[in-house]
This record gives structure tokens, C-alpha cells and sequence, in this order.
């Protein structure tokens, strides 16, 4: 009995510790709160661009593009859905959140590709402990009345939901220097998103509205430089919450996101004795800190296998094409433990 006792005081531990380290669930100072409202949302859609280290703005170019770059949506040739499950830390059963995306995209005509997505963060059963008793430590080591027993006086959720509505435009054209060897495509999509933020935990509700917007440069060197398989460059730059999204909770008060600009770059190789190409990508992502994203992938026919960096922590991944399918895995690791995550993208 003692042992379950331990062990449900451990869980209860570990879901409190999942309230701060996941979260920040609660209205925090005004300071805080615009570093740290909606954190959920920098943890990223897409195995394949996480297994990247999340360098991936120069890169995405299908439905989970509107998360790292809305521009990227313009390359959707066919209808996609999308989908992802991640367990944040515990075990893949029993996690301290779930965290989960579907979505879709839909080229139309002209260049253009809308999309919907939707991203939810949630975890439950989040301990709530009673006030210490006595006016400070020493009168608890005293009495022993005045001690916590450790148990829970109960318990809430915490629930996080975004609602990405977007649009892109391609833009292609030929530049021409006057010589043969010099006239190469380049492509220039723009994709703008408009979100709808909501949060609900310890009984409070907030909501708010943000806009993102999204630039992409691809280059083809091999027509630039006239010479086979040298590849693709392409350049990535994003805008996040140019508006100052505000969630607004029902006690009036509010929490602003900070606007913040990301930028990377991606350089594509294809490999023909390999049947596949290689790609390097780089990007400044986190807005809280100055370390930067990189990763690389090799792919062979329908088989990839990436691996990167995050915020200085390992990234891995691995994935395989089937008809209309791409699957992919990718794992993080991180000191509070590794996460694991699981996606796909089917052609319609």
C-alpha cells in the first residue's frame, strides 16, 4: 500500500512538473506571459521536420508547411491530409501530455493552395496541492500537525488548441543576364496564416487571434551554373505573430506573443548512383534563446534517415514512401527524457 502510495505521489510530481516545463499554463507578468503564452506552438508539426532538428522553413513543402512556412503550401500539387501524435515525456502509454495534429491542403488554380489545420495540446488529472500550513519551516519540523501529508486536494486540466486557417501563392519566373548559361527559374511563394488560439485550465478559458505570414526563394543552380546535379538552394523567411497575438481570458486579463522573425536556408543534391539526393538545412528558430537549428537527410529511392539538432539537444528520424504515403518517426531527446514522434502525409 505504502509503495502505490509512493508511486501515485510520483506521478502526481511528475504531471505537477509537466504544468511548469510544458505549458506554463496560467497567466504569468506581462513579461513573462510574452515569452511564454502559447509555448505549445514552438514544438513543431511533422516528423521529417523535426527529425531535422526543426530546420525546416526552407524546406516544407507540403500540408505541415503552414506551421513552418505558410510559402511552403504553394508547392502542394495534390490534395494532402496530415496527421501527428506525440507523446510529451513519460512513456508512449502513459504520457505527461499528449500532443496531436491534423490538417489539410488543397492546391487550386493559379498557383494557389489553401489550407486547415488544427494542433492540440492537453493534459489531465494536474495536481492542485493545499496551502503549508504554519508560518514557516521550522514550526512544521516542530509539529508535526502542520506537515503536508503530500496528497493532492485534486486535480485539473489543461487544454490548448490553435486553428490554422491558410493561403499561399506561388510566383514563378525566369531571371535572364543576357547569357545562356546565366537564365535560371526561380520561385517566390508567399503564404499568410490567420490562427485562432484557444486555452482552457483550472476552470479559466482565454482565446485570441494571430497572423502569420511566410516568404520562400528557390534558386535552380543547375540551370544557373549550367552543369548537372549540382541541386537546389532555397531560402526560407518567416513572420510570427506580426499582429501581437493577445489571448484574452475571461478575467480580462491578457497575455501578448511577441512578433518574431525566423529565417533558414535548405541546399537539395540529388545523388543518381544512389537513386535519392542529400539535403543540408540550417535555421535560427527559438525566439528565446540565440542557438541555432541544423540537419541533414539522405534519401535512397523510398527510404530516408535524418538526423540534426535542436536547441542543442540530439534529433533523429527515419522514414519510408508507400503509394500515396509518407510516414515518418522522429525522436528528440531531452534532459527531462526523450520524445518520441509519429506523422504522415497522404496524397489524395
Amino acid at each position: 500500500m505504502k509503495q502505490h502510495q509512493n508511486t501515485h505521489r510520483g506521478n502526481s510530481f511528475l504531471k505537477g512538473c509537466a504544468l511548469v516545463c510544458l505549458s506554463f499554463l496560467l497567466p504569468l507578468s506581462s513579461v513573462q506571459a510574452g515569452k511564454y503564452a502559447a509555448a505549445y506552438l514552438n514544438i513543431g508539426v511533422g516528423a521529417r521536420g523535426l527529425g531535422l532538428g526543426g530546420a525546416y522553413i526552407a524546406l516544407s513543402r507540403n500540408a505541415t508547411a503552414f506551421y513552418w512556412n505558410p510559402a511552403g503550401l504553394a508547392f502542394v500539387q495534390n490534395p494532402q491530409m496530415a496527421f501527428m501524435y506525440a507523446s510529451q515525456f513519460g512513456s508512449l502509454g502513459s504520457p505527461l501530455a499528449n500532443y496531436n495534429y491534423v490538417g489539410a491542403a488543397l492546391p487550386l488554380r493559379g498557383g494557389a493552395t489553401i489550407a486547415a489545420n488544427w494542433i492540440r495540446l492537453s493534459s489531465g488529472e494536474i495536481p492542485v496541492y493545499p496551502e503549508l500550513q504554519g508560518d514557516n519551516l521550522g514550526q512544521r519540523l516542530r509539529d508535526p500537525e502542520l506537515r503536508p501529508d503530500g496528497q493532492p486536494a485534486g486535480f485539473f486540466s489543461n487544454q490548448e488548441n490553435a486553428y490554422y486557417f491558410s493561403f499561399s501563392k506561388m510566383n514563378r519566373f525566369n531571371i535572364d543576364w543576357g547569357y545562356q548559361t546565366l537564365d535560371f527559374p526561380v520561385e517566390i511563394p508567399i503564404g499568410v496564416n490567420l490562427k485562432l488560439l484557444q486555452q482552457s485550465a483550472y476552470g479559466r478559458s482565454a482565446s485570441g487571434l494571430g497572423v502569420d505570414i511566410g516568404v520562400m526563394l528557390r534558386i535552380g543552380l543547375e540551370e544557373m551554373l549550367n552543369a548537372a546535379n549540382i541541386g537546389k538552394l532555397s531560402f526560407g523567411f518567416q513572420f510570427r505573430d506580426v499582429s501581437r497575438t493577445t489571448l484574452t481570458w475571461d478575467n480580462q486579463k491578457r497575455d501578448e506573443i511577441e512578433p518574431s522573425f525566423r529565417w533558414g536556408f535548405a541546399y537539395e543534391k540529388p545523388i543518381p548512383a544512389i537513386g535519392g539526393n542529400a539535403i543540408f538545412t540550417w535555421q535560427n528558430k527559438n525566439p528565446f534563446d540565440k542557438k541555432v537549428h541544423y540537419g541533414a537527410e539522405l534519401r535512397r529511392h523510398s527510404l530516408f534517415l535524418r538526423i540534426g539538432s535542436s536547441d542543442g539537444n540530439l534529433t533523429a528520424g527515419t522514414g519510408f514512401s508507400i503509394w500515396k504515403l509518407v510516414v515518418d518517426y522522429a525522436f528528440t531527446g531531452y534532459e527531462l527524457g526523450n520524445v518520441h514522434r509519429l506523422s504522415g502525409v497522404l496524397q489524395l
